[in-house]
């Protein structure tokens, strides 16, 4: 596969425009997730539970992820092509990854393996499946787009 700069229809990787949009992607829906997960920790689960607090949560975020995909997709002209969603997936996927960590460490204290040990946890689970959903979103919304239009 050739690495072209433009050319969005030919089937080569635009890894500009990818990169862009998996970044605006992955900062939009970070700054919406980080407030709604504010609230979650403060007023949601002390009240009732953690697992409870995370699964209420899980839809508003993946609601807002559908929702920011779309907007990033059409602004940065995001090919239909599989690889390229998929791309656009993983590296949003790596960022959020990146941020949570670095935001765990700074504001919080913890170690990454802390932050790594809460995914062995009901709602560690959760919140990592919602991660992962987040990640395949760019590539559902061709997919289901395909399957509608029946190309």
């Amino acid at each position: 596969m050739t690495i072209h700069w433009s050319a969005r229809k030919t089937g080569h990787i635009d890894w500009r425009t990818i990169t862009q949009a998996a970044v605006a992607y992955t900062l939009g829906v970070f700054v919406i997730a980080f407030s709604v997960g504010t609230i979650r920790v403060l007023l949601v689960a002390p009240r009732l539970g953690a697992l409870i607090a995370v699964i209420l949560e899980a839809p508003i975020v993946l609601a807002v992820s559908w929702g920011v995909s779309l907007w990033c997709i059409r602004r940065f002209n995001v090919s239909r092509i599989f690889h390229t969603r998929i791309l656009m997936g993983v590296i949003a996927f790596a960022i959020l990854m990146l941020l949570e960590i670095g935001v765990s460490a700074w504001v919080f204290g913890e170690t990454v393996e802390h932050y790594l040990t809460k995914f062995g946890t009901a709602p560690g689970a959760v919140g990592l499946a919602m991660q992962i959903c987040f990640a395949l979103i760019p590539w559902a919304q061709c997919t289901l787009r395909s399957r509608i239009s029946g190309t």
